[in-house]
């Protein structure tokens, strides 16, 4: 590849990636509910948040899901 296409191509490929258009692209993101994504993960994560915190002796459970349904969390474990 000639030198002069190849310095064309490198500026082109900057300027997509640090230039306007990139702004302009994470401006245009679906902006859609993510409500149902959001419910679905922490559904996904209760337990093993909770047993993060058995291990770490943290309160992660607490902070995370604090508008989650009342769930007793898991008791502490004597570790050997």
């Amino acid at each position: 590849m000639p030198v002069t296409k190849r310095k064309q191509l490198k500026a082109k490929l900057f300027e997509m990636n640090t230039g306007k258009a990139a702004v302009a692209a994470v401006e245009e993101r679906d902006t859609t509910d993510t409500s149902d994504i959001k419910q679905y993960l922490k559904e996904c994560f209760v337990e093993d948040t909770k047993r993060l915190d058995n291990l770490l002796q943290t309160s992660f459970y607490e902070k995370w899901f604090a508008d989650a349904p009342s769930k007793e969390p898991l008791q502490p474990t004597a570790h050997a």
